[in-house]
């Protein structure tokens, strides 16, 4: 009997710590993905936010040739101005309204470049930007930089869409944020 009240009290002892490591174990990637995606944090003297990623974006598009000098295309008339008012009412809102047309040129370059006829079209109107930029990097039709901007800036829309940190985002984040979608787009109507 002492055996089996000791093998016992073992498995009693272990099995909080146990469940503990295998949940932490299976969510891993689900885990690393939010540390990755967080939107505002602050500990002692270190501070992370979204001005910060803004920042680390603007200067990915400045060392990349292809983006930072790609003509910004021509908006119609108001259009800015239309951004603007948005941006003023709700930073985070503007944020999202600048992602589309970046989504929108990825679709198009896809089709244009043909890369869409390999599958069904309805298959890759339903795919994640993520998909839709990795593919085209595979394909070779844009680099690795490019796709990098283009994730860091789908990264700070999912967090505005989300609404993480909504005292973080400023008009001018904003205003910066569209600024660098629009080379984006110049830059992807450029390729294709």
């Amino acid at each position: 009997m002492a055996w089996g009240s000791l093998f016992s009290s073992i498995i009693d002892s272990l099995a909080w710590p146990a469940a503990v490591v295998i949940g932490l174990a299976m969510l891993r990637k689900p885990i690393a993905q939010l540390l990755k995606d967080l939107r505002s944090l602050k500990y002692k003297d270190f501070q992370f936010d979204f001005g910060t990623r803004l920042e680390k974006v603007e200067a990915d598009v400045a060392s990349a040739p292809e983006l930072a000098l790609a003509p910004v295309p021509q908006l119609a008339a108001g259009t800015e101005e239309h951004f603007r008012e948005i941006a003023k009412l709700s930073p985070l809102a503007a944020i999202v309204e600048a992602w589309i047309p970046v989504e929108k040129e990825l679709f198009r370059l896809l089709e244009k470049t043909q890369l869409v006829a390999q599958s069904a079209p309805s298959a890759w109107t339903s795919q994640s930007p993520v998909a839709l930029i990795k593919r085209l990097q595979q394909a070779e039709i844009i680099d690795l930089r490019t796709s990098t901007v283009i994730n860091d800036l789908r990264r700070l829309r999912n967090a505005a869409a989300h609404g993480q940190g909504r005292e973080t985002v400023t008009y001018d984040e904003a205003i910066r944020y569209k600024q660098m979608a629009d080379n984006v787009v110049a830059a992807l109507r450029h390729v294709g």
